[in-house]
Formats: C-alpha cells, structure tokens, sequence
C-alpha cells in the first residue's frame, strides 16, 4: 500500500472518530399537565434545566416548589382560566433552592395560600427565600397569613413583573414586618415593575400595606400601579420597616 493511499483512509477513521466521541447537545422538552403528568409538581419533578412544563385550563390543588430547577413553568392561555390554589395549609409556590432568573413562572392565578412555618411565615402566594427567579404575568390573590403575603422576599433578587396583586389579607398575626401584598427582607436586588399592587390589607404589621421594605438592600420599585392599599401602622401603598434600606429608584 502505498502512502498515498493510505492517508484518505487514515482521515476518514479519525474524522469518524470525532464525530463518535462528540457530545450529544441535550433538546429541551416540553411537558405537558395533565397529557403527560397529572399535576404540575409531578412535571416539575420530571423536567430538567431547560425545560418548559405547559399547563392546561383548570384549576390545580397543589402547593408548588420549583426544586432549583431552571425551567419556565407557563400556562396555555394565561391567568383567568389557569388557577392554582394552595388550600389554605402552605405557601402556593416555593423558590428556595437557589434558583435564578432562568427559573420563570408565568400565566397563572395563584390563590388561597398561607404563610405557614416551612415559608417562613411569609409569601402565602409565592415564596421566596436565598433565590431570584422570573416572577411574569400572573395574578397572585386572595392569600393570607403574616408578613408578605401576597409575595414574600426573604434575601432574593427576583424579578417581580407584570404581575396583578390584589386582596391579599395578614391574619391571625401580632407584630412582624407587614406587607399585605410584597414583603421584602434582608440585603439584596429584588426587581418589582410594572406591577398592579392594589387592595391588599396588612394590618398591623411594623409598615406597608402594599409593599413593606426591612434592610431590603437596594430594591428597584417601578412603573408599578399602587394604590388601595391599608395598614394599621405606616405606609399604605409602601412602608419601610427600617432605615437601612440603602437606595430605592424612581417610583
């Protein structure tokens, strides 16, 4: 054989090779509740970073955790016909796991949570703790509980927008920070914009019946529609509950 033709030979056994040995890029999936799993939990549990999980029309009965996944979580056909309700005994949607603003929820109502010990007595809609999820287009209503109500910050920097908060109620409290619709605690960059924040009562919290802010780092509150708001302390539409709050934008 000579050396001339063995060298084709040679390169389409080492281009073969390559192509054997290279990654297979991995294809996001779109799962689907309830075609291919029954409740949304049960998709969330089967998706992997990437992921949308798309929900149907109706109503779900669950209480939520994103596990640190870095999926969208959407609805079909938006907030009015996709309800997800949280009977009354926990936070309805859980971000605790470090999750990012790859991590979204959007196009849902979600309803009838509770800010129960697990929460921190905090967001009986939608629970945040150490994490900064995307956070779009739903209505986050009717909730009770403590502090937060509506959504509950704790050290994150979610981004908060579009979204409709309304009649969201503290109950069965004494003290605590207040927050009948946001509540943010503790240093960091949480984005609420372009919101409508209305007709939520966090009586007698320390202050805000629309947002409360306590040592909130540097928040950016914007392009957002406040107002009807109440609280028995301070601070109907925003009330802060300390001084550190270091810098706030334009309202």
């Amino acid at each position: 054989m000579t050396f001339s033709s063995f060298l084709p030979r040679r390169i389409v056994a080492v281009a073969f090779l390559l192509l054997v040995t290279l990654p297979v890029a991995s294809t996001a999936t779109t799962i689907h509740v309830p075609a291919d799993q029954p409740t949304i939990q049960a998709a969330i549990d089967a998706a992997v970073n990437g992921d949308t999980v798309l929900v149907s029309d109706g109503t779900y009965k669950e209480n939520i955790d994103f596990k640190g996944k870095a999926i969208t979580v959407k609805s079909v056909n938006g907030p009015a016909t996709t309800i997800i309700d949280g009977g009354a005994s926990d936070c309805v949607i859980k971000f605790v796991t470090n999750e990012g603003l790859d991590s979204v929820l959007t196009g849902f109502t979600i309803q009838n949570g509770f800010t129960s010990y697990a929460c921190r007595y905090s967001g009986g809609g939608i629970f945040v703790s150490n994490s900064s999820p995307t956070i779009t287009n739903n209505s986050i209503t009717r909730n009770t509980g403590c502090d937060g109500v509506g959504i509950g910050i704790y050290l994150g920097s979610p981004l908060v927008r579009g979204n409709t908060i309304t009649q969201n109620k503290r109950t069965s409290c004494s003290g605590g920070n207040g927050g009948g619709g946001i509540g943010i605690i503790g240093a960091a960059s949480a984005q609420i914009i372009g919101n409508t924040i209305s007709g939520n009562i966090a009586g007698n919290g320390a202050a805000g019946g629309g947002i409360s802010l306590n040592s909130a780092g540097t928040p950016t509150i914007r392009d957002n529609i406040i107002t009807g708001n109440s609280v028995d302390t301070s601070g109907g539409g925003i009330g802060m509950v300390t001084t550190r709050t270091r810098s706030l934008s334009t309202i």
